[in-house]
């Protein structure tokens, strides 16, 4: 379990210093944990790849061995970005920091924040994913993804892509939804009140915590449906659809709040 808020996490001094933000390329692979945020670019496995630039702070679960007793109590997160911004906006607005530290001083939570274009799907999702696994950034298992406003596209296209392939539920084997998500934070995405009810219905099984602004009408309406349809857990921010720029200290104590409440390690 990630710890709360101001408790010291457990680290071997001998571990190797981390690469700097303004590396080009991650740690060595003798590096298990980055203790600050570092940068990198992979290529997408896909068909037609393409580079994909990251941000990352906290352990690198995807350089351990499964059975290694700190990758089964691994915590990972993805972060997207909306319409309006980029990953580095993570760093500038010093969320990502917060959510490294606030997660364990670095030492616990994995954080990466990605360059996926806003309109990107859930095949362009997990092709990014792929490309970060096979360079050891992440475990290519299901991640917390966080998706402000448009990004959610890549999520609910998961859902999506199940109905189409007659998957029931996305505990079930060959459910992209289940490969892709542990859990899911949607923010200000009231966009997606146009989506049927049967598409949400398909995450009841998927924990959502559903963020919107104290000016996010559409928001708000989208996670009181998610509520009703997913069992999402609610929560409200001062601020519009980019509420989690304007109430970051909130923002980050709920989303760790969140993963220490419904995110079993190694899932």
């Amino acid at each position: 379990q990630i710890p709360a808020t101001g408790e010291m996490a457990e680290a071997s001094e001998s571990e190797p210093a981390a690469v700097s933000e303004s590396s080009p390329a991650p740690p060595s692979t003798s590096s298990f944990i980055a203790r600050e945020i570092a940068s990198g670019t992979v290529q997408t496995i896909e068909s037609d790849p393409s580079d994909i630039g990251y941000l990352h702070c906290g352990p690198y679960y995807g350089r351990l061995e499964p059975s290694d007793e700190r990758y089964i109590a691994r915590q990972e997160i993805l972060l997207l970005h909306g319409a309006r911004f980029a990953k580095d906006e993570w760093q500038n607005s010093g969320l990502l920091d917060q959510i490294c530290e606030k997660g364990g001083e670095y030492a616990k939570l994995s954080v990466t924040a990605i360059d996926l274009k806003s309109h990107a799907d859930a095949a362009s999702l997990g092709a990014a994913i792929a490309g970060l696994s096979a360079e050891g950034i992440v475990t290519g298992r299901p991640l917390v993804v966080v998706t402000p406003t448009a990004s959610g596209k890549a999520v609910v296209s998961a859902a999506q892509a199940d109905i189409a392939e007659g998957v029931a539920s996305a505990s079930d084997e060959g459910s992209l939804l289940g490969k892709l998500l542990q859990a899911w934070v949607p923010i200000g995405i009231g966009w997606m009140n146009i989506i049927s009810d049967d598409v949400f219905e398909r995450f009841d099984q998927i924990p959502i915590l559903s963020i919107h602004g104290s000016r996010d009408n559409p928001g708000r309406l989208l996670s009181h449906r998610l509520e009703q349809l997913a069992k999402a857990t609610v929560f409200q921010l001062e601020g519009d659809n980019q509420c989690f720029f304007d109430s970051p200290d909130l923002f980050v104590d709920k989303l760790i709040s969140f993963i220490n409440q419904v995110v079993q390690p190694g899932g």
